[in-house]
């Protein structure tokens, strides 16, 4: 079909093996309701082609047919269904090449039936949708964009960078191998059961939404970008067989009404690695589970609501664990290196086993606040405890942590800050400050680094004396003994040391640990 000309194919067939070309500048409507039938032939089209439903047209291909678009080819299905299938047997191909541009127009739906779709170029869905029932390929480059419609993608298998415009891609069944993606697809079917990897570009979203089996045996993901892992109805992300998923992005587990699950549903190993530059936040009331996957935090996993739960050990060797008001569950949370912060309920042992190269931290709060642990707590010679006074209030005013199992001290640091808040908070001389309290009968073991029963911490303008047998007899507490005088008050300053002289003989009538 030379350029400058037309042609409406509203008849008859061309179930002949040959190739019919259409020139750039020329246009091509296949249009009124008939079964365009094309057995055997090929369609190259170079300038515009469009199909039309006037009633339910398909184009219905079989052995040896195939269509290459170059150019520019509209789907325009608005009131009846448009139809790509294999009725002649065989295995059709329609190939949109780098420059081609397949567009779906109309608000109806069209189909690809047992005709393979292999993209390089644009598939631009701007209303209704296109539904890829047998398989579709993407090489490096190729667009999808889904911002009036939807796309639906079965089968998809896709190498070096796949281009996702709009939000309304869906990965919907099949197996799928996606090498690398940027901008958003949502995983609402299939899996990716095979022993490939997946990056999310740092512009890339991933999203995990339609409450399925999310599988993925064997397969790595790495997160450079943004995942929402969300719980319409129950997603439950099952791995195994040496899965992978890596964080080095964002990744948001909400889970309000139904529980999120990670497991390894297929056996094996199946890890999830939260890596330096990672955030993981839990939100939502429901829980978030992880059963058979060995966790490694990183980077920040950030506990705002519900519950964080492990059926393993919780392992962090850096980064950050911060509870902002949710819970965090496992048989041990087992801290190496960086910080453990915030305010909520740690249900488990927390033992710190940092090393001098690696040291960690224990805050309570985000100024101030409360942190309680359903275990015990153990510490280590290169652990910090960073206590705030602000106030009068615990977990409000001043931080504090409650342990219902024992407390093993191991030479800690104590961290004591004062903020700017605590001169106006009332604080008088004998004021106290419970900041560990032990609930359980189990005693306190050891002191804090240099700090033995009855020491003087002077932190700014204050002073405090430090017991391990303070509250009922088993909590740390500090007693505020007045602002610091000036080095010309020697009366003042021997009163001060008087009284936490008197402070510690009291706290010494029950032997230390």
């Amino acid at each position: 079909l030379a350029s400058g000309t037309h042609f409406t194919w509203d008849g008859g067939t061309f179930n002949s093996p040959g190739t019919t070309t259409i020139a750039a500048g020329a246009t091509f409507a296949i249009a009124n309701g008939f079964n365009a039938d094309y057995s055997g032939r090929t369609f190259i089209n170079h300038g515009a082609v469009t199909h039309t439903n006037a009633a339910s047209v398909a184009l219905r291909g079989g052995a040896g047919s195939g269509i290459t678009n170059h150019g520019t080819w509209t789907e325009n299905t608005s009131t009846y269904e448009g139809y790509y299938n294999n009725a002649y047997s065989g295995a059709p191909v329609f190939t949109n090449t780098a420059t081609g541009s397949f567009l779906k127009t109309g608000n109806a739906q069209v189909q690809f039936f047992g005709v393979h779709f292999a993209n390089a170029g644009l598939v631009d869905a701007q209303a209704g949708a296109i539904y890829f029932a047998t398989s579709v390929s993407a090489s490096d480059g190729a667009r999808f964009r889904a911002d009036g419609g939807t796309i639906y993608l079965n089968n998809f298998a896709a190498t070096g960078t796949t281009h996702f415009e709009g939000a309304n891609n869906q990965l919907y069944a099949g197996t799928h191998q996606l090498e690398r993606f940027d901008g958003q697809v949502t995983w609402v079917g299939g899996s990716f059961n095979n022993a490939g990897t997946t990056t999310i570009a740092p512009t890339g979203v991933f999203v995990l939404n339609g409450g399925f089996f999310a599988d993925y045996a064997g397969h790595t993901f790495i997160n450079e970008g943004t995942v929402h892992h969300t719980d319409n109805s129950n997603t439950a992300l099952r791995g195994g067989g040496g899965s992978l998923i890596r964080n080095q992005g964002t990744w948001n587990a909400t889970s309000n009404t139904y529980p999120n699950h990670l497991n390894n549903a297929y056996g094996g190993s199946a890890r999830f690695e939260n890596a330096s530059g990672g955030t993981f936040t839990k939100r939502g009331n429901a829980t978030t589970q992880f059963s058979g996957v060995t966790f490694t935090n990183a980077g920040t996993v950030v506990v705002e609501s519900g519950a964080l739960a492990f059926d393993a050990t919780y392992r962090q060797t850096a980064g950050t664990t911060h509870l902002a008001g949710g819970l965090l569950q496992a048989p041990l949370v087992s801290i190496g290196g960086g910080a453990l912060t915030g305010s909520g309920p740690v249900n488990g042992s927390v033992t710190f086993d940092p090393t001098a190269d690696s040291p960690a931290l224990l805050s309570p709060g985000a100024s101030p606040g409360a942190l309680s642990i359903a275990g015990d707590l153990s510490l280590n010679t290169f652990t910090t405890v960073r206590i705030e006074l602000g106030g009068l209030t615990a977990g409000t005013g001043f931080d504090t942590i409650s342990v219902t199992g024992a407390l093993t001290l191991g030479g800690a640091s104590l961290d004591l800050v004062t903020l700017p808040s605590l001169a106006g908070s009332g604080i008088t001389v004998g004021t106290r400050f419970e900041i560990i309290t032990v609930t359980g009968p189990a005693s306190i073991s050891g002191t804090f680094a240099s700090l033995g029963e009855g020491a003087l911490i002077q932190v700014g303008d204050y002073s405090f004396s430090l017991s391990y047998l303070g509250g009922t007899g088993n909590d740390i507490e500090l007693t505020s003994l007045g602002v610091i005088p000036e080095p010309a008050s020697c009366a003042g300053l021997a009163g001060l040391l008087a009284l936490a002289g008197a402070t510690a003989r009291r706290r010494q009538t029950r032997p230390r640990v």
